[in-house]
């Protein structure tokens, strides 16, 4: 995945949107994360992830990246 990322971004002539380093972190990172602290001092809630799935596409779709 990661050899395509970077020949997309040599055709653009744009930076990749990953990097070795941030892959690897989603990859080995934690997976013990706990949101209650950003719940608890930052007021923060999340949403369904079919109400996310369903703006990104239309945000997409707005910005014609998407038909």
């Amino acid at each position: 995945f990661l050899p395509f990322i970077y020949f997309y971004g040599k055709i653009t002539r744009t930076e990749p949107l990953y990097t070795d380093e941030s892959l690897k972190s989603l990859i080995e990172g934690s997976k013990k994360i706990d949101y209650k602290k950003a719940t608890e001092q930052l007021g923060h809630h999340s949403r369904p992830i079919e109400e996310t799935i369903a703006d990104s596409y239309e945000w997409f779709k707005k910005q014609r990246y998407i038909k």
